[in-house]
C-alpha cells in the first residue's frame, strides 16, 4: 500500500445526509447523483464523507454526506439537499482499485499506516471516487481515501 501526502483543495458539495453503518450509505449516492443528473448538476466529481471515527462512535451515531463536487458558485431550489463546504489542507492519500466492498479492510490497513507517519489524523476523512464503476466494472473501480492531517 503506497500513501502519498499532498494538499487537498477546498470542495463545494451538493449533499445528502445519512446516519448509521458507514457500508450502508450507496442508497444516499443513488439519491444524490440521481438527482444530479436529472436536474444538470455541472458535478465534477462524487465523494463521501464520513465524520466520526468508527472505532469509537456507536454505529447508530455515525454521521456521514454523499455528495456530488460542484462548483463554488452553483445554487439549487431543493431543500433535501444541503450546501456543504469541505475545506481543503494537507492529507495523507491513498488510491484504491477494486470493489467498494473491500474498502473496510483498506480503510483499516490505510488508517494503521497513516498511523505510522507520526502526523495527527483529523475527522472528516473521505472517499473521492475516481471514475464510474457502473463505465469501468467494480474491479477497476478507483477511490481515493483521504485523511486529513496536521
Amino acid at each position: 500500500m503506497e500513501i502519498k501526502e499532498k494538499m487537498m483543495p477546498s470542495l463545494t458539495l451538493a449533499a445528502v445526509d445519512h446516519s448509521g453503518a458507514y457500508n450502508q450509505i450507496g442508497e444516499k449516492f443513488g439519491q444524490i447523483c440521481g438527482w444530479a443528473a436529472s436536474s444538470g448538476v455541472p458535478m465534477q466529481g462524487v465523494i463521501g464523507v464520513f465524520y466520526d471515527d468508527p472505532m469509537a462512535t456507536p454505529e447508530s451515531e455515525l454521521r456521514s454526506i454523499a455528495a456530488v463536487i460542484v462548483p463554488e458558485d452553483y445554487e439549487w431550489d431543493n431543500p433535501a439537499i444541503r450546501k456543504v463546504e469541505l475545506p481543503g489542507g494537507e492529507a495523507i492519500t491513498y488510491v484504491h482499485k477494486g470493489p467498494y466492498e473491500q474498502l473496510g479492510e483498506v480503510w483499516e490497513e490505510f488508517w494503521t499506516k497513516a498511523e505510522a507517519t507520526g502526523r495527527e489524523l483529523q475527522m472528516p476523512c473521505s472517499e473521492i471516487y475516481l471514475n464510474d464503476c457502473q463505465i469501468v466494472g467494480m474491479e477497476n473501480a478507483l477511490t481515493e481515501l483521504v485523511i486529513p492531517v496536521k
